[in-house]
């Protein structure tokens, strides 16, 4: 029955993959666009640099303000600490559900979407529960993804392209917003910071929690600890090989990319006590064992939890999931 659920969720992100794919926008030209100054060789062989950790908090401009019974939620934006040749993707948009009945809103989750996403739905469903719980939590557009789409691109579209240093953009971008994003919180006298993801959204907490001084905790479902191997498995991988067949260097064996990227060469920043995550027994995506031997060679999670699902159904309609979660940030966080 496990299996059966799990090829039914699958079936169905392969035939929403196809639907998409019909109605897919070209790709812009690119050809036009100065990148090698936002990522030069240098921050490629140094993953400090590349990452660059820095206490620098944004200038956060409110543009509404819903005031409800326990909590206000607050529409505001702020530059990108990295601006890139699209004006729509440099300006960062958050929605921030603040708890009034805790010291600056108490301890606080980012919510980084994942890859395609265009819309607030189901993380917006998390953040009420947080709320439930005792906790905040900021919604972030992630790089040219619902508010930060480029004009004649669609959501994602832009993320992650068979360009390297482009995709390396993307990644550096995406941290140094939600740095600017946690530096911000601390300033407003936030007891603690966590970031939240589920697949593409879980790689980049990870990756925040890997390299940031500013978080506290982490919850990840599906993450991509080793983000090769997953690129190999994804749907980009034909691009990627056929430029591999042509004699072109791609993020499947440029030797910069497992270093900046592959958490199983990472140690997290926050105790191994404070990171949750959640993987499936029958993803063929991330596979449980590269969870398995990144945790390893982290020194072991207590809160690693694998269930009898795929990739697709270990975050939805999961309520165990949901459960372990709400353990953990009842037993480690004490909102």
């Amino acid at each position: 029955m496990n299996r059966l659920l799990t090829d039914i969720f699958d079936m169905g992100s392969k035939l929403h993959g196809i639907l998409q794919g019909q109605n897919k926008i070209p790709m812009p030209d690119l050809s036009d666009k100065a990148i090698s100054h936002l990522v030069t060789e240098e921050d490629k062989a140094d993953r400090a640099r590349f990452y660059n950790v820095t206490d620098a908090a944004p200038d956060i401009r409110v543009e509404k303000k819903t005031r409800l019974p326990f909590l206000d939620i607050i529409d505001a934006k702020f530059p990108s600490p990295i601006q890139t040749p699209f004006d729509e993707n440099n300006e960062v948009y958050i929605r921030h559900f603040k708890l009034r009945n805790k010291p600056a809103g108490g301890p606080t989750v980012i919510m980084i979407n994942g890859w395609y996403v265009n819309t607030y739905a189901y993380f917006d469903w998390w953040c009420w529960r947080f709320a439930a719980w005792g906790m905040s939590s900021v919604l972030i557009d992630i790089p040219y993804h619902i508010r930060r789409v480029p004009n004649g691109s669609y959501d994602g579209q832009l993320l992650i392209i068979p360009d390297t240093n482009w995709s390396l953009l993307s990644f550096k971008q995406t941290f140094q917003d939600v740095q600017a994003l946690a530096n911000w919180l601390k300033e407003q006298g936030v007891p603690k910071i966590g970031a939240f993801g589920v697949s593409f959204g879980a790689l980049l907490s990870g990756l925040y929690v890997c390299n940031a001084q500013n978080a506290d905790f982490a919850i990840m479902g599906m993450p991509p600890m080793d983000t090769v191997d997953v690129l190999k498995r994804s749907g980009m991988a034909k691009d990627l090989e056929e430029k591999e067949a042509a004699g072109e260097t791609t993020m499947l064996t440029d030797p910069c990319v497992p270093a900046l990227f592959n958490m199983s060469m990472m140690t997290p920043n926050v105790p191994l006590n404070n990171i949750f995550i959640a993987a499936g027994e029958l993803d063929h995506l991330v596979t449980p064992e590269s969870v398995r031997d990144a945790a390893d060679h982290w020194g072991g999670l207590p809160w690693l939890k694998f269930y009898p699902t795929g990739h697709i159904n270990t975050f939805a309609l999961n309520l165990k999931f949901i459960e372990d979660v709400r353990k953990f940030i009842k037993k480690e966080i004490k909102p």
